[in-house]
């Protein structure tokens, strides 16, 4: 019975190894396992991280990229390259691709540029209007044409125009133009002067002769009665020449330059305003002879426009040996046009200082005479005469520009406005005349003047 037992039965200890067996493989295959998957988790974490790592860095390319589209659709933009909307063009950039649409908003222009690196792509939009701090000497949103020109050599002459033929803006650019074309300018306007600081002397108590409700007629014989006082009246006509030091005239209606106003006999400064609610119309000029010693200044503002019939020499005109000590300055403004069959500007006399002219009619400037404008007489080294034409919503059209040597022709630049209106008093500016300065600045400032200005910049 013994034996049997011993035969059949088991042995505890061979049980107790076997068990051991069993369980140290199963268990090891586990381990294994969770071995398994710990480093295939850490793994694919390692590539996670490298692949973010990529797409991150391509990201930051892929932004350069999106924001060097924008930077290039904002050169074709101020250089007038883009004549047609919507415009589209594609780079690159270290690597990165970009593709850029530019559109055009009732306000300016819409630039939407992508940037595009391996798998990372970032998206820039920036509404940008025209203006802002920028400006243009000659500022034309409509078309300039002239029919010839004979020139010296200009200063900081630039011009924004949407419109030019080639052949003008070759005549332009051999005098040393630089012509810049604009699909749509927002300049300054005249219309946005705040007519009573022009007018407001344009009441019974602050009008000196005269008044709103009747005519009033100049002549030879009551001028010197007028000198330095602000004449009013519904219609105020100048009916025969007449030699005045200083003349303000406020029509409520029409001011009718029939006769030639002069600075005849020697004076210290010689200042007139000609300003009308509706139209300043010439059949005469305005003449410098010489004999003014501080310097010159003149404002002639129509409500509705600035007209002149044919006439000899020009609206303005400028002759003698100009001996003055102080800088002139020369406003003609509308919210209308300027439409003349003489010539603008007749300048044959030299001068010791410089003069402004600020042409700034918000409809647009026809001068039809043989000579526009004739500018012969010289200015010394130093000095320049300045230009400025601005037109909001208007074509210029001229014929012939003369302008010769030495005689110094320059645009009037927004340094010089800025200086003109911070520092006229220094500068012996009238007060009137300074307030003219600082309102062109200020439109400048606050968007009109050609150039670009950044509404908004959003980034995904």
């Amino acid at each position: 019975m013994i034996q049997l037992f011993v035969e059949i039965g088991s042995n505890p200890i061979e049980e107790f190894k076997m068990e051991r067996r069993g369980f140290a493989l199963p268990t090891v295959l586990g381990i294994l396992f969770i071995l398994l998957v710990l480093g295939t988790i850490v793994s694919l974490a390692v590539v996670k991280t490298t692949e973010n790592y990529t797409m991150s860095k391509d990201a930051v390319v892929a932004l350069h990229a999106a924001e060097s589209g924008v930077e290039e659709a904002l050169v074709k933009l101020n250089n007038g390259s883009i004549t047609s909307f919507p415009y589209t063009f594609t780079g690159s950039l270290n690597g990165a691709t970009y593709q850029v649409e530019v559109t055009q908003t009732s306000t300016g222009y819409l630039i939407r540029s992508t940037g595009q690196k391996g798998r990372a792509s970032r998206f820039v939009e920036v509404a940008v209007k025209p203006g802002g701090g920028v400006f243009y000497p000659f500022s034309i949103n409509g078309k300039f044409d002239i029919t010839d020109m004979d020139s010296t050599a200009w200063t900081d002459a630039e011009m924004a125009v949407v419109d030019i033929d080639n052949e003008d803006k070759e005549l332009l650019e051999e005098a040393g133009f630089e012509v810049n074309q604009f699909s749509f300018l927002d300049l300054p306007k005249v219309s946005e002067i705040d007519e009573s600081k022009i007018f407001d002397p344009l009441d019974n108590s602050n009008c000196d002769v005269g008044n709103p409700l009747m005519d009033i007629f100049i002549t030879s014989a009551n001028a010197s009665f007028l000198e330095g006082k602000v004449v009013c009246g519904r219609n105020v006509i100048i009916a025969s020449d007449i030699d005045v030091d200083n003349l303000f005239v406020l029509a409520e209606e029409d001011i009718y330059v029939n006769g030639e106003i002069s600075d005849k006999g020697r004076k210290d400064n010689w200042e007139v305003t000609l300003a009308a609610k509706d139209k300043v119309i010439f059949n005469d000029k305005i003449k410098f002879t010489g004999k003014t010693d501080g310097g010159y200044n003149l404002l002639v503002y129509g409500g509705e426009a600035i007209e002149a019939d044919r006439f000899s020499q020009g609206i303005i005109t400028v002759t003698g040996n100009q001996d003055a000590s102080k800088v002139s300055s020369i406003f003609f403004l509308t919210p209308g046009y300027i439409c003349s069959e003489s010539t603008f500007l007749w300048d044959t006399g030299s001068t010791k200082k410089g003069v402004n002219f600020v042409i700034w009619a918000d409809e647009g400037v026809n001068i039809s005479d043989r000579d526009s404008i004739h500018l012969t007489g010289s200015v010394p080294d130093g000095y320049e005469r300045n230009f400025a034409f601005i037109v909001a919503d208007g074509d210029v059209f001229m014929n012939k520009l003369n302008f010769k040597r030495n005689t110094h022709p320059s645009g009037l630049t927004y340094e010089e406005i800025k200086d003109f209106c911070e520092n006229g008093d220094t500068l012996d500016i009238p007060d009137f005349y300074k307030n003219l300065f600082c309102e062109l600045k200020r439109q400048i400032d606050n968007g009109g003047g050609g150039g670009l200005t950044v509404v908004s910049w959003k980034v995904d």
